[in-house]
C-alpha cells in the first residue's frame, strides 16, 4: 500500500475521534508492535544468558554440535518452501551459506583472505537482512524469488573473486573504514559492518512498529543472533549456538506469519472467522454475542467502487476494535463483523455497544474528491468539486447466554435473527 493510501486511511480512521481513543489506538498499535518482537527477542536473551554458564565443551560433543545449524536451516528452508514465505526462505539460505564459509574455509584458515572473507560476510549479511525486510512477499517459485537466488549467487561469486584476487586490501578496506572505536564496541567485527548492523536493525524495528509484522521482528533478532555469533567466531560452542538461534528464529518467524495469515484477517487486521470459531469454544456458562453488518454494503460498493468498500470495512474495523467492556471484534465475512464478550450478559455491555454504534454512524466518511491525482503533485491543485462526506452506518443483532442456555452455534443464530429484526426495523439501530 502507498504511503498516500496510508495517509489517506488513517485520517479517515482517526476523524472524530477523541484525544483518549486516539490514545487507546496508539496504545494498541504499541501492544502489536511489542508482540511482533518480544517472542524472538525472548529467545535470544535467554540464550545469550545462558551461554555464558557453560564454560567447557568436550570437543566430541563439537564434533556433532557443528551440524546443528545446517539442520536448523534446513528446516526453516523446507517450512519456507511449504507456507511459500520467501521472507524468511531466503535469509535461511543466505545463513546456511554463511555458516558453511565460515566453518570450512574461515575458520579453519588464517591470513588476510579469512579475514577479507570474514569481513565479508559480516557487511553483506546485513545488508541482504535489510533487503528482505523492505521487500513485500512474492513467493518463492516466482520471478522476484528467482532474482532474489539469483543475488545471492552473484555475491557468493563475486566475493570469491574478491578474496581471491584482492584479499588484502579489500580486507585493509573494510576493517579500516571508520578509525574510531569508542562507538563501535564489537572487537572482531569490521566496523564497516557494525554500521551497516545498526542501519538495518534500526531500518527493520521502525519497521515492525509500523507493520506490525512477525517478519521483520524475527530478521531482526535473528540479524543480531547472527552478528554475535561473528563476534564470538573464536568461541565454538558460543559461536555455533548463536548460528542455531538465527535460523531457529527464523523457524519462528514462519509460525508466527503462518499463524497470522490463518487467524488474522488482512484487510482489516481483525482476527478472522477460524479464530471466532476457536474462541466459541472456550466459553463458558455466560457471554454475549453480537453480529454487526454494514448497511446497504452493496449499493455502496456498486456506487464507489471496490476500493472505496474496503476503506469502508476497515473504518467499520477501527471502531468496532475499540468496544472495550471486555468485548473482542473478529470479521465474520462479507460486510459482517461479531462482537463477542465472554463472561457478560447483554446488560454488562449494552452501553458499550451502543457507544461504538454510534461511533460509527456520527462520524462521516470522506470520499476523494473529482479530478483528485492519486499521487501528489509538485504544486497541488484545487479539485472541481469538494470532498464528498458519506454516513457508514450498521445494524447490529444481540443474543445473551446465562447459565449455558444457548450453545456458541446456537448464540450465533440467535444474534444473526435479531441482526434481521435490525434490517427489517429500517437499519442503524440494535435488536435482541
Amino acid at each position: 500500500m502507498s504511503t498516500l493510501a496510508s495517509d489517506t486511511i488513517l485520517a479517515r480512521l482517526t476523524r472524530g475521534v477523541t484525544k483518549a481513543q486516539s490514545s487507546e489506538m496508539v496504545i494498541r498499535s504499541a501492544k502489536k508492535a511489542i508482540l511482533a518482537l518480544i517472542t524472538p527477542a525472548a529467545v535470544l536473551l535467554f540464550v545469550a544468558l545462558t551461554v555464558q554458564f557453560i564454560p567447557f565443551v568436550h570437543n566430541a560433543v563439537l564434533s556433532l554440535y557443528k551440524y546443528v545449524p545446517y539442520v536448523i536451516c534446513g528446516a526453516v528452508l523446507l517450512l519456507a518452501w511449504r507456507f511459500n514465505r520467501a521472507r524468511a526462505y531466503f535469509p535461511a539460505l543466505l545463513l546456511a551459506v554463511a555458516y558453511g564459509v565460515m566453518q570450512e574455509l574461515v575458520l579453519v584458515s588464517t591470513g588476510a583472505t579469512a579475514d577479507a572473507m570474514f569481513a565479508l560476510l559480516c557487511l553483506l549479511v546485513p545488508a541482504n537482512f535489510l533487503v528482505y525486510g523492505l521487500l513485500v512477499e512474492r513467493g518463492i517459485f516466482s520471478r522476484p524469488g528467482f532474482i532474489r537466488f539469483l543475488a545471492i549467487v552473484v555475491q557468493v561469486a563475486v566475493s570469491a573473486l574478491l578474496v581471491v584476487y584482492a584479499a588484502t586490501p579489500l580486507g585493509e578496506l573494510l576493517y579500516t573504514v571508520v578509525s574510531t572505536t569508542t562507538v563501535l564496541p564489537w572487537q572482531q567485527l569490521p566496523q564497516l559492518a557494525q554500521l551497516v548492523f545498526v542501519a538495518a536493525a534500526a531500518v527493520l524495528v521502525v519497521r515492525v512498529l509500523v507493520s506490525h509484522n512477525a517478519v521483520e521482528g524475527g530478521l531482526v533478532s535473528s540479524l543480531v543472533a547472527f552478528m554475535l555469533a561473528m563476534e564470538h567466531s573464536r568461541q565454538s560452542f558460543v559461536f555455533i549456538t548463536f548460528f542455531s538461534v538465527a535460523g531457529l528464529l527464523l523457524i519462528i518467524t514462519v509460525i508466527q506469519d503462518s499463524w497470522r495469515m490463518a487467524y488474522v484477517d488482512e484487510l482489516t487486521g481483525l482476527p478472522g472467522r477460524r479464530a471466532l470459531n476457536e474462541q466459541l469454544l472456550k466459553l463458558g456458562q455466560v457471554y454475549t454475542v453480537v453480529m454487526v453488518d454494514v448497511d446497504h454494503f452493496k449499493k455502496f460498493n456498486d456506487t464507489h467502487g471496490h476500493d472505496v468498500g474496503d476503506q469502508v470495512l476497515r473504518y467499520v474495523a477501527a471502531r468496532l476494535e475499540r468496544v472495550g467492556s471486555g468485548g473482542k471484534a473478529y470479521r465474520y465475512g462479507g460486510e459482517e463483523f461479531t462482537l463477542l464478550f465472554p463472561n457478560r450478559v447483554y446488560a454488562e455491555c449494552e452501553e458499550a455497544i451502543a457507544r461504538v454504534h454510534r461511533s460509527i454512524g456520527e462520524s462521516r466518511f470522506s470520499l476523494r474528491s473529482s479530478g483528485r491525482p492519486l499521487t501528489r503533485p509538485e504544486k497541488p491543485k484545487r479539485g472541481r468539486k469538494p470532498a464528498k462526506d458519506v454516513k457508514i452506518t450498521v445494524s447490529a443483532g444481540v443474543a445473551t447466554c446465562v447459565n449455558g442456555d444457548l450453545t456458541p452455534r446456537d448464540a450465533l443464530k440467535k444474534a444473526d435473527k435479531a441482526l434481521y429484526k435490525a434490517k427489517d426495523a429500517g437499519r442503524n439501530c440494535i435488536q435482541n
